[in-house]
């Protein structure tokens, strides 16, 4: 994510974080923002325009890019209700590794990566079918911030083995208005 090829972590040119699969299995987190929450250089809050995001080294979520498997996500589907889907997406088991860049990434990826770049790769299919499907109840403590439900599939596998395979992942997610 660093330099745009693959690159050994001590020689990248930049400072990267490289959150594993054995790192996700380890933790008990929900989406990709409880993932990289103790990343050094990381903050993972709301703005004040009550929108959710990542922050890198103190500059705004707006400067800090997201990107699957190095395509970026495009957020203006998202923005109705201010809220930032960006976190979700993708379930964490379709995840193999989350690449934190932190710093100026502006120069490979534009202004939207001014504060740095994270860069969910995903697992590629493997040699045989595998799946999951997860499901999430978020009741807040007061009525101030609605409940939300989500649900999260994925499925991975050959079709012809060792020349094609197959993934789809996606979710559902509901929100209950903000009193």
């Amino acid at each position: 994510t660093a330099s745009s090829v693959a690159t050994d972590i001590r020689n990248a040119p930049a400072s990267v974080s490289v959150v594993d699969r054995t790192t996700l299995e380890q933790k008990a987190v929900a989406d990709l923002s409880e993932a990289i929450r103790t990343t050094p250089g990381i903050n993972v809050g709301f703005g004040s325009n009550g929108t959710r995001g990542i922050s890198i080294r103190g500059l705004g979520s707006s400067y800090t890019l997201i990107l699957v498997d190095g395509k970026r996500v495009s957020t203006s589907a998202t923005m109705l209700r201010h809220y930032n889907g960006d976190l979700n997406w993708v379930p964490l088991d379709a995840i193999e590794r989350i690449e934190v860049v932190r710093g100026p990434m502006s120069t490979l990826y534009g202004s939207d990566a001014l504060g740095g770049v994270v860069n969910i790769i995903t697992k590629k299919g493997g040699q045989a079918w595998s799946g999951s499907v997860t499901s999430e109840f978020l009741m807040p403590e007061t009525a101030g911030t609605g409940a939300t439900q989500r649900l999260n599939g994925y499925v991975s596998g050959p079709l012809i083995p060792d020349v094609l395979s197959f993934t789809a992942f996606g979710n559902i997610s509901r929100k209950k208005a903000d009193d």
